[in-house]
């Protein structure tokens, strides 16, 4: 999350450029305020947050696919089997490691 306070934002960007025109000045300082107000009145705080990772759901890769197919030929929906099996788990990786690749890549 990017949390920024948007009165301080604003005061850095007055202090930065002295040479902004009034009119200018009038509306980022309006601006400004209506998005204190919206933010304020949805989460009772003037810090807007924004969050830095995407939406949605990234693809799956083929080295993944390719280490889960053989667990999934083998154990079929036994997650933890799968995971207490150093051959074809050589990553040991954890049951909700495993239930996670597994819902990601679509098995």
């Amino acid at each position: 999350m990017l949390h920024v306070n948007v009165g301080t934002a604003f005061d850095r960007l007055l202090n930065a450029h002295p040479s902004i025109l009034y009119c200018q000045s009038i509306a980022f300082t309006h601006l400004f305020l209506e998005l204190e107000c919206i933010s304020a009145s949805a989460t009772g705080s003037t810090t807007l947050s924004v969050p830095l990772s995407g939406t949605g759901s990234r693809h799956v890769s083929s080295g993944e696919v390719k280490y889960l197919r053989p667990l999934m030929k083998t154990y079929g929906n036994n997650i933890e089997g799968m995971a207490g099996d150093l051959k074809l788990n050589p990553e040991q990786r954890t049951v909700g490691q495993l239930r996670r690749a597994l819902k990601k890549a679509g098995l």
